[in-house]
């Protein structure tokens, strides 16, 4: 019964404590300055989303032009002597 009497102790104890830190978080959940916060967050968390997409997007778009340039220079080396002739003179 004493090991019975100890658990059933450390839980008496534990329960308000629980009960306490339930109310704490619902409290805080419940406050504007938490949920204007919490916005903030998100909102930013968007705005990072959103750059980096369009900083995805705008170095696939330069590596394309590099691409696009490198084939060009492939394509007139490969034509013969008139580009590599132009440039010489």
């Amino acid at each position: 019964m004493t090991g019975f009497g100890a658990i059933f102790t450390i839980l008496a104890a534990l329960i308000p404590f629980g009960i306490w830190l339930y109310k704490a978080r619902a409290k805080r959940k419940a406050d504007p300055a938490v949920q204007n916060q919490e916005r903030k967050e998100q909102i930013a968390k968007e705005i990072i989303t959103r750059d980096a997409e369009a900083v995805n997007r705008s170095l696939d778009d330069d590596l394309e032009r590099v691409r696009s340039l490198e084939r060009s220079k492939l394509q007139g080396n490969r034509s013969g002597s008139d580009g590599s002739a132009t440039e010489k003179q």
